[in-house]
């Protein structure tokens, strides 16, 4: 199976909806193609996402723990709409109003007292929050990046994130599998594979690394882990206070956890809580961009996502997925149709082409 597939990078995700659209498929399902259960519905044309599954779709009554986990679950399904921007936070306006006050006060040309950092939690690593929520506008026809915050991250962060990563499907837990599941090799190719708790994490990961590399962020503390996670959460919480101090800066920090609130104003910190939304309901407006990283969080969290109508399943996970692979969110896309094989082909030809004019500009276009 892997044999046919085309590799493609998550950031090139939007040259294959310009195709599908080109080519006249402007509205297809999402679905989860080893059991065929419809995710949602995609509009290009409108920009919308609709008929999305509820809660009952998910339900996997007499499994037993290990399929509940693996298979998809309607919190998986939610989270990806929220990582991806397709659903905003319940306070998404209070979010950037705060994060548009905080950059005024740092960008208005006047030496700061204290320098301002932004703080994270683990869950808002797992929201993909500092990656996808920028760039925001904070004035007209002007926006804010990531780059314009300063970061910080406690090492118990990283360490609750990384020893996550760390189960593998044997050829029993993809025997088990294939049983539940009903169409086509699709976990064939998991065998010895990240299980959905170790691709998660992954993703995090990836978050992560991007704050340090792109964002030039802190690494503090983290040298104490706690096997409880309320012991860690104060054990973060107190990471950044003493960063705080010790550095005189001020620290906000990021959080999804109502309880991460309390361990923080024990130490003195201010936080800003990030509202999950209760309700997935009616048509979602979300852009083009919105709509490529909902496919690519879709495939990375689940494995492997179909495009219904064009034919062609995104690969998310595979066997022998490098180290390389995963730090450039590579996919896999597998066209099972006629239409899914032309459409493909054309987006990586437009692709080489976009990339060799890149590559001619930055060398003088000799």
């Amino acid at each position: 199976m892997l044999e046919e597939a085309s590799p493609l990078l998550a950031r090139h995700l939007p040259a294959l909806l310009n195709v599908l659209h080109d080519v006249g498929w402007d509205r297809f399902d999402i679905v989860y193609p080893p059991t065929g259960l419809k995710l949602l519905t995609v509009d290009l044309p409108r920009e919308e996402i609709f008929s999305v599954a509820d809660e009952e779709a998910f339900r996997t009554r007499g499994e037993d723990y290990f399929i509940r986990q693996e298979l998809p679950r309607f919190g998986d399904l939610k989270e990806c709409l929220i990582t991806s921007t397709s659903l905003p936070l319940e306070n998404q306006k209070e979010v950037q109003q705060t994060l548009r006050e905080m950059y005024r006060i740092t960008h208005n040309g006047r030496r700061l007292l204290k320098e301002r950092y932004l703080a994270i939690d683990t869950n808002v690593a797992y929201l993909r929050f500092p990656s996808r929520f920028f760039p925001y506008p904070y004035a007209p026809k002007r926006f804010a990046t990531a780059e314009d915050y300063k970061w910080v991250v406690s090492g118990v962060v990283w360490r609750e994130v990384d020893s996550a990563i760390q189960e593998k499907y044997s050829p029993r837990d993809i025997e088990k599998l294939k049983r539940r599941g009903r169409k086509g090799p699709y976990f064939d190719s998991l065998i010895n594979a990240s299980t959905k708790r170790s691709r998660r994490a992954k993703a995090a990961l990836w978050e992560l690394n991007y704050i340090r590399s792109s964002l030039n962020g802190f690494r503090v503390g983290g040298e104490a882990y706690e096997r409880d996670k309320e012991a860690r959460d104060i054990q973060i919480a107190r990471d950044y206070s003493m960063f705080s101090r010790e550095r005189d800066v001020d620290v906000l920090l990021l959080t999804a956890d109502r309880d991460m609130e309390y361990h923080a104003s024990t130490e003195g910190l201010p936080t800003l809580l990030l509202k999950i939304p209760h309700e997935v309901t009616g048509r979602m407006r979300c852009s083009f961009r919105a709509i490529s990283n909902l496919l690519c969080d879709l495939a990375e969290t689940l494995a492997f996502v179909r495009l219904e109508g064009p034919g062609i399943t995104i690969m998310g996970e595979w066997a022998g997925k490098d180290l390389k692979e995963q730090e450039r969110e590579t996919l896999l896309l597998l066209p099972e149709s006629r239409d899914g094989r032309q459409a493909v082909k054309r987006c990586t030809q437009e692709i080489g082409i976009s990339e060799r004019v890149v590559e001619m500009l930055r060398s003088g276009g000799e």
